[in-house]
């Protein structure tokens, strides 16, 4: 499956299915973080310098329970979670007429559920060899070539990639081959989330979810595609449903409550990472989502609590570090959360979030406001289009005039 990390669409990490997700986990491509954020990430007060928390990230379970999840860099409790809970399987390529052709694909869709795509892939080019015109098979060897590349199941994760680019032709392909065959529109779609063509893996993924009503990954891929889209009302019905027909994979929960921080229902929110945080207790994401959303609802100290306990399962991964500063310094423990803040910065130096509020702490302070504007503007440097930038260096002007 997959995740989407909405910066906050969320994706810790937005993530579909399985076959897509954040270096996060789909079972559609993984989209990547949205960047949207919720009015519960707003600026703290006319007074305040803008500053925001990483939003939780859209995700999808793996495609076996030998599959990690979350990024390549997630840490070994995390990893060993991913292995404590029921992984959902892969949409099933096989039908059920108990032909030998479809017995061939039962068999390969055994061993691409149990990530072995290498050998899934030749399964599914036996089963083509045997029927050239069913669109199965070709959709089975396109999903496993494109798992064999390695890319992260995440929103433009394999963006202008050619070689997905000829497995989306492939899939295109088999969509022409059986026009209403279901598993081909999803696998179309994940595909193009991966490449970062959202409106066509919109209108792929819906004629999936269609044509597969009660397949939670065809619902769960669509919701993501759809809060790409910015469409967070719409995706709350499809991530609901997917909820419904597969309660027990924990990103249902998560990728639900996403899409329910992007429209404001933020206690919902906190109630559907609740239970994936109980699911998927050695998880670093789920808890640093779990308490990313315990401070929109004003939860400070349980939610610094949750980021600590992410912490604790991931040391290495810089948002993580970043939100619980931010509950830190909404804490009013100030010199704790430029510490941390500076810690993110020294995990990745591309954490635009740290450099920012990093930045509005020590401009502050007249003694350190000159190292507070330089944060500022290595924020600007990353991503001259963030708005928290511009925000935050108006106000340390204004305080500069008032002297």
């Amino acid at each position: 499956m997959m995740r989407f990390s909405v910066a906050l669409l969320m994706l810790g990490s937005l993530a579909c299915g399985d076959a897509v997700p954040r270096k996060r986990a789909l079972s559609v491509p993984s989209p990547k973080p949205v960047t949207t954020m919720p009015p519960e990430f707003a600026p703290l007060g006319e007074a305040e310098p803008v500053r925001e928390a990483e939003p939780p990230a859209v995700q999808s379970p793996p495609a076996s329970s030998n599959t990690p999840i979350g990024d390549a860099g997630a840490s070994d409790s995390g990893k060993a979670a991913a292995r404590t809970y029921r992984a959902a399987p892969e949409i099933a390529l096989a039908g059920k007429n108990g032909d030998s052709v479809d017995l061939v694909l039962q068999e390969a869709d055994s061993a691409y559920n149990d990530a072995r795509y290498q050998d899934a892939e030749a399964l599914y080019q036996k089963a083509r060899r045997g029927a050239p015109k069913r669109a199965a098979p070709i959709v089975g060897v396109a999903r496993s070539r494109i798992r064999k590349l390695g890319f992260a199941m995440e929103l433009a994760s394999a963006k202008n990639n050619s070689s997905v680019r000829v497995q989306v032709n492939e899939l295109r392909l088999a969509i022409k081959t059986e026009p209403d065959f279901g598993p081909a529109h999803v696998e179309l779609g994940r595909a193009l989330l991966l490449l970062d063509d959202v409106p066509k893996a919109l209108t792929s993924l819906e004629r999936g979810a269609e044509l597969l009503p009660r397949e939670a990954e065809a619902q769960s891929a669509y919701g993501v595609a759809l809060l790409a889209s910015g469409k967070a009302k719409e995706a709350i019905v499809a991530l609901t449903r997917a909820r419904e027909l597969d309660p027990e994979t924990p990103q249902r929960h998560g990728n639900l409550g996403t899409a329910l921080m992007l429209v404001g229902r933020t206690r919902e929110a906190v109630s559907q990472y609740e239970e994936q945080a109980r699911i998927l207790d050695g998880d670093a994401r789920a808890h640093s989502d779990l308490g990313t959303a315990l401070l929109a609802a004003g939860e400070l100290e349980r939610g610094s609590k949750e980021l600590e306990r992410a912490v604790e399962l991931d040391p290495n991964r810089a948002s993580i570090r970043s939100n619980l500063g931010y509950a830190l310094q909404l804490r009013g423990k100030t010199k704790e959360a430029i510490q941390m803040y500076r810690e993110a910065i020294r995990l990745d130096e591309k954490a635009v979030s740290a450099w920012i509020n990093l930045g509005a702490l020590l401009g502050r302070d007249v003694t350190t406001r000159g190292e507070g504007k330089k944060a500022l503007e290595r924020a600007r440097a990353l991503d001259p289009s963030d708005p928290r930038v511009l925000a935050n260096l108006n106000e340390l002007e204004m305080l500069e005039k008032k002297k």
